[in-house]
């Protein structure tokens, strides 16, 4: 039986993590204009940042059963931690973009890594029918909420430092050391969670497993197809692009 605790986890989980990412999706792009970066290397750390993102999200996810989600969820995270120490650290292009490729941070605000994935799977087997949607449902709530919070912070944080007699450059680095911060509250939250969090024993499969997959191959290849047109239109216009181009026309900072 799923117990409340593992569940709060994970609700809990989502909630710090999507805080931290609205954190970025309004202080990363003001904070690589104000070190100098052009417009095209910021355009390129985001795009590495959405390639590493997808290719670790697959390899972890691919293999999460098979160590342990616990584990998983709980080693992850210090990829948000790199990320955060990396770019508050970062004095020169080349060291940012390495962090890009390496660390966890979401260029949209949204959902990144192989977090999503993880914990959608160990809710989803854990409720029943009737229940998941609206588990599901909830858990997209709470994701949706503190990645607002954590963007309406980003532009609160800088703005009251300020007033204190704190640069700007300065304040925004603050910022990504509470995304470290964030990164290392995860794993605590993720130890937390006891063994039901794991998926249970695989019955035989006879069929071919291509990356975890045998029977749902083609619904999974539709799913994805829908959600690579979904993804490949929102890239067009992710939310740090607006953020900068805001910055660069109007020349407001993050309290905007």
């Amino acid at each position: 039986m799923f117990t409340d605790r593992n569940r709060v986890l994970v609700f809990t989980a989502r909630g710090l993590r999507t805080f931290g990412f609205g954190l970025l999706s309004i202080v990363l792009p003001l904070y690589l204009k104000e070190l100098g970066l052009p417009a095209t290397l910021i355009g390129l750390v985001f795009s590495l940042t959405l390639v590493e993102d997808a290719l670790a999200t697959t390899a972890i996810t691919v293999f999460a059963d098979r160590f342990g989600r616990r584990l998983v969820l709980t080693l992850a995270p210090l990829l948000v931690v790199l990320a955060g120490v990396g770019f508050a650290t970062a004095q020169v292009p080349w060291p940012i973009i390495l962090v890009a490729v390496i660390g966890t941070i979401s260029p949209g605000g949204v959902e990144a890594g192989p977090f999503l994935a993880v914990e959608q799977a160990v809710l989803s087997e854990r409720a029943s029918g009737h229940k998941r949607t609206g588990l599901l449902a909830w858990y997209n709530v709470v994701g949706s909420l503190f990645a607002a919070l954590g963007a309406g912070a980003a532009g609160l944080i800088p703005h009251l430092l300020r007033h204190q007699g704190v640069t700007q450059l300065e304040s925004m680095r603050l910022v990504f050391w509470l995304y470290a911060a964030i990164g290392i509250a995860l794993m605590f939250v993720a130890a937390g969670m006891n063994r039901e969090v794991e998926a249970a024993k695989p019955a035989e499969v006879r069929e071919k497993v291509v990356m975890g997959l045998h029977r749902s191959k083609g619904i999974v290849a539709k799913l994805c197809l829908l959600f690579g047109v979904d993804a490949l239109a929102g890239g067009f216009i992710v939310q740090q692009l607006l953020v900068y181009w805001f910055s660069v026309r109007f020349n407001v900072g993050a309290g905007v």
